[in-house]
């Protein structure tokens, strides 16, 4: 059967899959790091599975409350936007969560505590490219069935 005319074209699709889904990386960077990097400076003793979780926890949160605030600021009323981000992204968000630390607990061996900053940066690198590759497929499927996806 052939596509209708205004159905977007494959590329289309994982071009505006790719956009979506470097949205909410930014937004799950945004908290992963920040309790990364805070864990380092702060806590470089702490168990690598605590420090995992809690970066999993606030980039969820962080990418949430970055969906919820633009679709806020294209007019939705908060009241709605909370649980439609939520509805949009999530399974997204944590299959990028979780493949960016995955990359981290792989490179690092759970011990942080050796690597210069420029190391680490270089992992945080990698982490990011997982964290973007994981759920990009996922969300092209989304678009592609007319879900939403961020």
């Amino acid at each position: 059967m052939a596509p209708q005319a205004s159905a977007p074209t494959s590329g289309g699709i994982w071009w505006r899959a790719a956009q979506n889904t470097l949205v909410c990386l930014f937004g799950c960077t945004i908290g992963d790091v920040g309790v990364v990097v805070a864990s380092w400076m702060w806590f470089p003793h702490a168990p690598m599975l605590l420090v995992m979780v809690v970066a999993i926890i606030a980039g969820l949160m962080t990418s949430l409350a970055l969906e919820t605030w633009w679709l806020v600021r294209r007019g939705q009323a908060f009241r709605s936007a909370l649980p439609m981000a939520f509805s949009m992204s999530f399974i997204s968000m944590v299959a990028m969560e979780t493949a960016m630390n995955l990359v981290d607990l792989g490179l690092t061996g759970g011990d942080r505590g050796h690597l210069s900053a420029v190391d680490y940066l270089g992992i945080l690198a990698l982490g990011e490219i997982a964290g973007f590759l994981v759920p990009w497929p996922y969300n092209a499927w989304r678009l592609k069935h007319g879900r939403s996806c961020h």
